[in-house]
């Protein structure tokens, strides 16, 4: 029973082939409401003000880096993530669900070429080193020294790597197994998969945003460049196998 319900999530659903247009009418709309919403308002600064605590507890000037809770949460979220690059190395290398070797292997093989390029590259090689965002902790409306600027606007390089939120991004990179198997039809697959990107991705976000690291537009655009790098990745990649399209001959 196991293995059909396992089975289930890896089956191409025949009856309508793969669209792009609902995952990227979505970021688009992302994009188009947060930006505004994010540069008009003070959105970010009251959403930090959240976990800012005037009184130090434990020494400590937010609660996301105090006590042991926050801290916690963290921890455990690394653990998860670490665990799916294992994971998704052993479906690789044929070690985990071998019946499913085609889909289950260009879903996990999109998730850690996402999780290079996007995270690894872009966000912190690229982004976080050259965009020159103060984080939260380092700007005076929180006791420290910098000024603060609105998302998307260029401060100087290497001082400043709030944007956008690697530890979030690595966890959104799990929409790249999400769109792979959108690609190959396995639409039940794809939503688990989207669902657990947003919860890794959030995860990791909130508890930047609590230990004073991060802004919530920098968790936001971190979803999208992980995204957009996910699509242009899947888009890459060789599809299904003529061999793999039929579920019910297996032909």
């Amino acid at each position: 029973m196991e293995d059909e319900r396992v089975e289930r999530r890896f089956e191409p659903d025949v009856e309508r082939g793969p669209s792009w247009r609902c995952p990227w009418a979505v970021l688009a709309v992302v994009v188009g409401v947060s930006t505004p919403l994010f540069w008009w308002t003070d959105l970010d600064l009251r959403i930090s003000r959240l976990f800012f605590t005037p009184t130090p507890i434990d020494g400590r000037l937010w609660i996301g880096a105090a006590g042991k809770a926050w801290p916690a949460v963290a921890a455990s979220a690394l653990w998860v993530g670490g665990g799916l690059v294992l994971g998704s190395i052993g479906v690789c290398l044929g070690w985990i669900w071998p019946r499913h070797r085609a889909v289950a292997r260009r879903a996990a093989l999109s998730y850690l070429i996402v999780l290079a390029v996007g995270p690894g590259l872009a966000i912190n090689l690229g982004l976080k080193e050259y965009w020159g965002r103060p984080r939260p902790r380092e700007i005076r409306e929180f006791r420290g020294r910098a000024d603060y600027l609105p998302v998307l606007v260029l401060g100087s390089p290497h001082h400043g790597r709030s944007f956008p939120s690697g530890h979030a991004a690595s966890g959104f990179a799990l929409i790249g197994a999400a769109l792979s198997l959108r690609r190959d039809r396995c639409r039940r697959g794809a939503v688990y998969w989207t669902v657990a990107a947003v919860a890794l991705g959030g995860t990791f976000g909130l508890t930047r945003i609590a230990a004073g690291a991060h802004y919530l537009s920098d968790v936001v655009w971190s979803a999208i460049v992980t995204t957009t790098t996910a699509g242009i990745v899947v888009s890459l990649l060789p599809r299904r196998a003529t061999e793999d399209r039929d579920p019910v001959s297996g032909e």
